[in-house]
């Protein structure tokens, strides 16, 4: 009987640290802002999302917009896979750009970012910004 007791006590105290766990890695490490400015520079995208220390800024992308990529050919594609060692983004909602004469430039907190979509690291309170870009040019 004494077995049965300890038994039921531990597998007990193993359901209480996996809620624990679960509670713990869902919780929300802080709050980002997400805009995508078109080509007339228009703001057509501006949610805030909260965050994990487990998400990444391309995982949140992909989690609510319709995007797109380059593939190694740099032409658009669905399946946004890193080539040549980072993820380029090619369109995000309804703006969509070719990679030749215009790119979605990334900013982070009106700073722009050297780092790839999949490299940029979530800040609490922190604004991206997702800009169509001319080649050669100002958006």
């Amino acid at each position: 009987m004494r077995k049965v007791i300890i038994s039921i006590t531990v597998l007990m105290l193993a359901v209480v640290a996996f809620w624990i766990s679960s509670i713990n890695r869902n919780d929300a490490l802080g709050e980002i802002n997400i805009t995508v400015y078109n080509q007339l520079d228009e703001d057509v995208i501006n949610d805030n999302y909260n965050f994990t220390s487990e998400d990444t800024l391309l995982e949140i992308l992909l989690e609510n917009y319709t995007v797109g990529c380059a593939d190694s050919s740099y032409d658009l594609t669905d399946v946004c896979e890193s080539i040549f060692g980072t993820t380029v983004i090619l369109k995000i909602g309804d703006v969509e750009t070719d990679w030749d004469h215009n790119y979605i430039a990334i900013y982070v907190n009106d700073l722009y970012s050297s780092k790839g979509v999949e490299d940029v690291v979530l800040i609490d309170d922190a604004e991206y910004r997702f800009e169509f870009t001319e080649v050669g040019g100002g958006n």
